[in-house]
């Protein structure tokens, strides 16, 4: 019983040393440098895949949302980590304090679409075609000179008749609050997730789904702040998904990646 209790003793004293020098092994930051990532508002999602994920995983509309929402701030979290400190302010959503800090964020915004500015991972041939688009409209993309908006189930009703090079920008009332929580986590950087979209292509055609080469486009609008909230760069990030895909896991793990490495490449 003795040896037997030594043995299980040693394990246990292994197995927490092991723990300690993985934690001790995994990401340590390149950089000082602190960022925030704060999740979009459940207002702010539109999925027209919602019903076939629904299906397979008797899930609601509300919960698929809630899964998509924690895991785009987990996956850049994780992506970020090795290279500077990461708050995601959904790692720990239960806390009041946690809450209170969004919705403070979200009483101070309001929508508007802006002229995207050309993400740093893209070919060469798209920054050529998105650098004319800047030129041509780039006293709109600085001043703030966009086109109005509303948000209607999630979606970006606007008067423009495309959204090709346009995402949806935040509009700050007041910038204390964003300066107030920066300084309590001594961050550099606010890393705001605007908006997520899954749109088939011409996804109003009632045809579309039986076409098997048919995608869906995940779309991420987004903003990067200094701490004083500063804008430092805003676009979205995108990928192409098969449209009869409703395995919600296989969505994160295979088409995500390409996301969070559009997102993260514009943060300097």
């Amino acid at each position: 019983m003795k040896i037997r209790f030594l043995v299980i003793f040693f394990v246990i004293i292994s197995f927490n040393s092991f723990s300690q020098l993985a934690l001790e092994f995994s990401a340590t930051p390149k950089t000082d440098k602190r960022i925030i990532i704060v999740p979009f508002d459940q207002r702010i999602y539109f999925n027209d895949a919602t019903e076939i994920i629904a299906k397979k995983d008797d899930l609601s509309h509300e919960q698929i949302m809630e899964y998509f929402r924690f895991e785009i701030n987990n996956q850049l979290a994780k992506a970020l980590s090795d290279s500077c400190y990461v708050t995601n302010m959904l790692a720990n959503p239960t806390t009041t304090e946690t809450k209170e800090e969004i919705e403070n964020i979200f009483s101070i915004v309001s929508y508007e679409m802006a002229i995207v500015r050309p993400n740093e991972y893209v070919t060469e041939n798209e920054k050529k075609h998105l650098f004319k688009k800047k030129k041509t409209e780039e006293k709109n993309c600085e001043t703030g000179k966009i086109s109005k908006t509303k948000i209607e189930n999630g979606e970006i009703v606007t008067n423009r008749t495309t959204l090709d090079d346009k995402y949806l920008k935040i509009i700050f009332s007041d910038k204390k609050i964003l300066e107030k929580i920066a300084a309590k986590y001594k961050a550099d950087y606010f890393l705001f997730i605007n908006q997520f979209e899954i749109k088939g292509d011409g996804y109003r055609d009632p045809y579309i789904s039986g076409n098997k080469n048919a995608k869906r486009v995940i779309k991420i609008h987004f903003q990067i702040f200094d701490y004083s909230g500063h804008l430092v760069h805003g676009g979205f990030a995108e990928n192409k998904i098969p449209f009869i895909l409703d395995d919600k896991q296989e969505i994160i793990n295979s088409y995500f990646p390409e996301i969070v490495r559009q997102i993260i490449s514009n943060i300097k």
